[in-house]
């Protein structure tokens, strides 16, 4: 089987440990064991002596046939929360990640699902929001294995969060995917907005599933490739 690789030139705008609290991130929305002050979780949902909410909650919203998975510490959001749909199928809609109550960064799962079909999983400028100037993310899969992690900037909120520097992919199993490295650009359109675009710019290395490496080279501001296979 040989692979074909060509550039699509378009422009496109823009493990903490708590020795105290330990959370299970699968995708089984259940919780092992979790201890806070002496109490012992063993069940989602649970409120402590003190009324605080710990551990993982889960809620329901009927009318738009949603379910949520938030990790809570201490009352405070913390950690990952997942959204699913349940109709026709339960499935995974979107990821957070949350940091003493405030939202750090979200991306919409599905979305590469259908468009990785022909992109490579490179491209991680679409879908995902950041709700800082900058931050580094790990995004991770269902089983709780890391599938993207990198640096984005957030440049206005008229366009996408853009990766910046080096980002790196990853299979299911764990194994290193892409080795990518990416450059901003800004400009200021018609309307006197901040816009820009991020590309690949820079060492770039593909490898298979077994860490075999199918793609070594070099690009230049190029905005991301296409995977053919025949």
């Amino acid at each position: 089987m040989k692979y074909l690789y060509f550039f699509i030139l378009v422009f496109v705008s823009c493990t903490n440990h708590d020795s105290k609290l330990n959370f299970e991130t699968n995708d089984s929305l259940s919780i092992k064991s979790l201890s806070v002050n002496d109490e012992k979780i063993v069940d989602t949902n649970f409120t402590d002596k003190n009324g605080l909410k710990q551990g993982l909650w889960i809620t329901k919203d009927n009318v738009y046939n949603i379910t949520i998975a938030r990790n809570y510490k201490n009352d405070t959001l913390e950690g990952i929360s997942k959204s699913y749909e349940e109709w026709p199928k339960h499935k995974l809609y979107g990821v957070s990640f949350y940091s003493k109550n405030k939202s750090k960064w979200s991306v919409l799962p599905n979305y590469f699902e259908k468009t990785t079909l022909k992109f490579t999983h490179v491209f991680a400028f679409k879908a995902i929001a950041i709700h800082e100037d900058s931050l580094y993310v790990k995004i991770p899969y269902e089983n709780g294995r890391i599938w993207i992690e990198g640096s984005y900037i957030h440049v206005s909120d008229n366009c996408n969060d853009l990766p910046t520097g080096e980002l790196r992919s990853y299979y299911k199993n764990g194994q290193l995917k892409t080795i990518e490295n990416w450059k901003v650009r800004k400009k200021i359109d018609e309307d006197g907005r901040t816009v820009g675009t991020s590309n690949l710019n820079g060492k770039y290395i593909m490898y298979d599933s077994t860490g075999n490496i199918l793609l070594d080279t070099v690009f230049k501001m190029a905005p991301w490739i296409v995977e053919l296979k025949n």
